[in-house]
């Protein structure tokens, strides 16, 4: 009798394991190359507005409006994890102004 709950134990167990694994295999992180540019908020769900993000540590994460901001600047590193998981790439902060996207704004009486 012991014998036979051990080995279903231990047979329950390696199913476990296994299970894990093929998940694990089915859903890796995807490689950057292979992540498309961010289009949704990681806090709403929702098309995001390019006029509003938080930065971080180099990097930029965007939201779809003003009340989403706080809690990605409270708990930045756990939406930009939610936002790889989804396939999605964070953005890197832009440090010249022809990378910046100004399309959210009006250029009306100036240029760059």
């Amino acid at each position: 009798m012991k014998m036979k709950l051990f080995m279903c134990l231990l047979t329950m167990s390696l199913g476990v394991i296994t299970v894990q694994t093929v998940n694990a295999a089915e859903h890796p992180s995807k490689k950057k190359s292979e992540l498309k540019e961010q289009t949704s908020c990681p806090v709403m769900g929702s098309k995001i507005n390019k006029a509003l993000f938080v930065d971080k540590a180099g990097k930029r994460i965007y939201v779809c409006c003003k009340g989403c901001l706080a809690p990605v600047k409270k708990n930045f590193s756990k939406f930009e994890k939610k936002i790889t998981a989804q396939g999605q790439k964070i953005t890197k902060v832009p440090t010249k102004m022809k990378d910046i996207d100004h399309s959210g704004h009006d250029h009306s009486g100036h240029t760059h």
